[in-house]
């Protein structure tokens, strides 16, 4: 039972530190005590993860950011009421529209990239996450559109001759949604016939995880590569057929329960987990009063999706090229020079990719944001700063997905290290995690603390020993230690 308990306590440090330690944001909400007390429950008697709790306590993206979300967002979310499928289809429909908004794009490290995510929210059976699917609803058109032209191609080509017409048997159609359920070579064909753009939208990851797991379904690498719009290609030896993407650009929305999780993604090292915005949470059975008989979300949706071909096509026909100001600029290497020092020294393993990356999402999002913003109210420059309101938003929604992305990240670090870690080792990170930076606690308060999350005062004097060695702790006088923060 003991072995179970391995990294139960760097979650709950994570958001404890997160609220002395990082650079204060405007409108920034703290992390709740609730929800740091739910990650740490652990004691003598229970000792398992509590990933229940976790998701239960999980945060909603803060509420300031709907009070000044772009014209086009506020009708998307107009008709949602509650807050967890508000903030799912937020980022859902983040994450539709940069799939098509294909002509605005930044320079990030040394990398030109757009504006594709991955998204994933995980909870339990019933919990509203086919919202997702409204996004499929309002890319509708665009996708409709594709196939059409792709049509006309074919028959304007077949009364050219047999020789034509062979070739047609197996010319490809455009599609926008990529099907969850398809192999690996048909990923690759989308891809290919769409000039590297592509989205799946899969509710039951189940469906993918099927696919990926088939000889010949697997495509992880090609998300991989995606993500990072890298070069890619394949060779099929049953035809010969070579197909290269040099610039895919893959968007991607599925959801699962926590137990299908690892049917996608095995663990934090297989690289997939440090490319996905999760949304991990947990809510109480309720019954929603079901008040208005009218609404149908297919069909509100679908009559927006005309709207979003037009955003589409304004943005891609102006190409405009997304750049933060230098105090943009400077704030955002504030932000994740804490993030990167904290989760480093935190989970005590290699997150520098996961805090590399939300960087790249914090760009993207912030230029869907843009983008958005510029529809309502043009520009005539193709050079696109965002406003203070959008870079904001932008952090807030990462500092959220961060907390987020560290439920997964200790749910599959359990799963797949459980046992590995010392009791000791563990008490000391339990104790750290309730000790405040740069406040003076005498030795009777950290007993008292130490007593609250069942570690004996036996064994304070040992862990304080070990932190001050580390000089994690400084020990200010007799009796009396200090928390400091390490040096950049």
């Amino acid at each position: 039972m003991k072995k179970n308990k391995k990294k139960n306590t760097q979650l709950k440090k994570t958001f404890k530190q997160t609220k002395k330690n990082e650079p204060k944001m405007k409108g920034h909400k703290e992390v709740s005590d609730d929800f740091a007390d739910a990650i740490e429950q652990s004691s003598d008697q229970l000792e398992t993860f509590y990933l229940h709790d976790a998701l239960s306590k999980s945060p909603h993206y803060p509420k300031e950011i709907y009070g000044n979300l772009p014209q086009l967002l506020k009708r998307i979310l107009e008709p949602i009421k509650s807050r967890r499928e508000q903030d799912m289809l937020l980022m859902s429909s983040l994450v539709g529209l940069g799939s098509v908004f294909k002509g605005i794009s930044c320079k990030y490290r040394g990398k030109k990239i757009f504006a594709n995510l991955y998204y994933y929210p995980i909870a339990p059976a019933a919990s509203g996450k086919g919202v997702i699917l409204y996004a499929k609803y309002f890319l509708d058109a665009i996708h409709e559109e594709l196939k059409k032209n792709s049509i006309e191609v074919k028959l304007s080509e077949e009364v050219k001759g047999d020789d034509k017409i062979k070739r047609n048997d197996k010319k490809r159609t455009k599609t926008l949604f990529i099907p969850g359920n398809s192999s690996s070579a048909a990923v690759v064909s989308h891809l290919v016939t769409n000039d590297g753009l592509g989205i799946i939208i899969e509710p039951e990851a189940d469906t993918i995880a099927i696919a990926l797991n088939q000889d010949w379904g697997g495509y992880t690498d090609l998300m991989r590569c995606a993500f990072e719009h890298e070069p890619y290609s394949s060779s099929r030896k049953q035809d010969f057929e070579f197909n290269e993407i040099k610039t895919p650009r893959l968007s991607m929305i599925i959801s699962s329960t926590p137990n299908q999780l690892r049917g996608i993604i095995k663990s934090t090292e297989d690289g997939l987990y440090s490319r996905f915005v999760f949304y991990p949470f947990n809510t109480n059975p309720e019954w929603i009063p079901y008040e208005n008989q009218d609404f149908d979300a297919k069909e509100y949706y679908t009559e927006l999706a005309p709207v979003v071909k037009q955003y589409a096509e304004f943005i891609n026909s102006f190409e405009p090229t997304f750049k933060l100001t230098k105090t943009q600029s400077d704030r955002f290497n504030e932000f994740f020079a804490a993030k990167l020092q904290d989760y480093q020294k935190l989970f005590q393993g290699d997150v520098s990719s996961m805090i590399y990356r939300m960087g790249c999402v914090f760009h993207r999002i912030a230029m869907i944001l843009t983008a958005l913003r510029f529809c309502d109210q043009p520009l005539n420059d193709t050079a696109l700063n965002p406003t203070n309101e959008d870079c904001n938003m932008a952090l807030m929604i990462v500092n959220t997905a961060f907390q987020h992305n560290a439920i997964v990240f200790e749910y599959l670090s359990h799963l797949q290290h459980s046992g590995k870690e010392s009791e000791s080792h563990l008490g000391v990170n339990r104790l750290l995690t309730f000790i405040p930076y740069e406040k003076e606690l005498r030795r009777e308060d950290l007993i008292r603390i130490a007593g609250k999350i069942g570690i004996s005062k036996y064994s304070v004097d040992k862990y304080l020993k070990r932190l001050v060695k580390k000089r994690t702790i400084a020990k200010v006088s007799f009796g009396v230690y200090k928390r400091i923060k390490s040096k950049k």
